[in-house]
């Protein structure tokens, strides 16, 4: 064999101190992200297992085996595990994740002075680590919200997927050389360290792959949301329109627009001041969005004016939609403090089925209808006929 052992053991080693240090680096400069943290805990515990590791036949058993293994599994679980489910804000205990340690600990002092056998150690450090390994796989599988693109994610989850089946061959590979120490040049031995340091200095590139995505989804959301309702802005909803309008036109669907107006949104504002109109813009937004469907899409278009399209919606089906958020917000308290006070609104619908397929001439229709509704009276409905 070509490859010296202890050689790869010192490059699995010297590629585990770099991954720490880049990690370490990537947090000063982005400390919001907790899950770096807690990724730089997890690569130095490997680190130190590493070290002792490395200091067999020259350290006690229950360094170099026993708390060694403990080090690597413990650290391994805590960075492709721990810090994964911190980075994605999913319910991840400290805690429990150290008293899980105390079970491979266990098991390691028993195989080193119970019974003495290294492909028994090496079964169950392979057993053990993979099934970490493909834990932390399972989480970059899982879909995160307000994704760009899911490259960075996939590319984790099967390097980890890849590293874990790595590690399951050591068991064959292991019982078939019948190698019986770890320092030994089988293939076995070559994989697992090599392996090992393809992943170590993967890693940190990787999180900074998954922290810019996370950057760009943050600044796509503030480029496209109004911060001060939480619903699409303007733009967001006109990217939204078309895109939901061509898709209605390749399949043949029917679709709507309902475009809605605070009524008298100026006298509330000069009443009770611009705090509390933005108050009412954001009450108004939450309650309408609870009516609307997961798949219709609610845009505040500028000052008091709401947008909203419903796919898969007729015109009848439409003013019906429509009809109920006029009544919701006409029975709205818009204050506590102000038990008599109300708001309406005034809404101008269009569907492609009564105004036909051209998306400019639907939305002027709708907006037409909704000034109509605004010189008849308003807090009215107002639609084709």
């Amino acid at each position: 064999m070509i490859f010296d052992v202890r050689t790869l053991v010192a490059i699995t080693l010297a590629a585990s101190v770099i991954a720490v240090l880049a990690m370490l680096f990537l947090y000063l400069g982005n400390r919001q992200e907790k899950a770096l943290k807690h990724a730089v805990y997890g690569l130095s515990a490997q680190s130190l297992g590493l070290v002792l590791l490395a200091l067999r036949n020259v350290a006690p058993d229950w360094l170099s085996i026993v708390i060694a293994n403990t080090l690597i599994i413990g650290g391994t679980a805590y960075t492709v595990l721990g810090s994964v489910r911190i980075f994605y804000g999913r319910p991840f205990s400290v805690r429990r994740m150290g008293l899980l340690c105390l079970f491979p600990l266990g098991i390691f002092w028993c195989l080193t002075y119970l019974q003495d056998d290294y492909f028994l150690r090496v079964v169950t450090f392979a057993t053990i680590a993979s099934g970490v390994v493909f834990l932390g796989a399972r989480e970059f599988l899982r879909p995160v919200e307000n994704e760009i693109w899911p490259g960075p994610r996939l590319l984790a989850c099967g390097l980890l997927i890849a590293y874990g089946l790595s590690m399951l061959f050591r068991i064959p590979m292991a019982w078939t050389s019948g190698t019986r120490q770890m320092f030994d040049s089988t293939i076995s031995n070559v994989i697992s360290y090599l392996s090992g340091s393809l992943v170590l200095g993967l890693w940190p590139f990787l999180m900074a792959l998954l922290i810019g995505q996370r950057l760009l989804a943050q600044q796509r959301y503030l480029a496209l949301t109004d911060l001060l309702t939480g619903v699409l802005n303007r733009r967001g909803f006109e990217e939204a329109m078309h895109r939901e309008f061509s898709r209605a036109t390749r399949k043949g669907e029917t679709l709507s627009l309902l475009l809605l107006d605070i009524d008298h949104f100026k006298q509330v504002n000069d009443r009770f001041g611009h705090q509390f109109g933005d108050r009412v813009l954001a009450l108004m937004a939450e309650h309408v969005a609870k009516t609307l469907r997961t798949e219709d899409i609610f845009g505040r278009l500028g000052g008091e004016e709401f947008g909203v399209i419903l796919p898969s919606i007729d015109h009848a089906r439409a003013l019906e939609v429509a009809e109920r958020i006029r009544g919701l917000i006409a029975a709205l308290p818009i204050d506590a403090a102000q038990p008599g006070e109300h708001v309406t609104v005034s809404i101008g619908v269009a569907a492609t089925d009564a105004d036909g397929s051209d998306w400019d001439s639907l939305y002027r229709m709708a907006d037409q209808r909704l000034y109509d509704v605004k010189t008849a009276g308003r807090n009215q409905v107002r639609g084709r006929g």
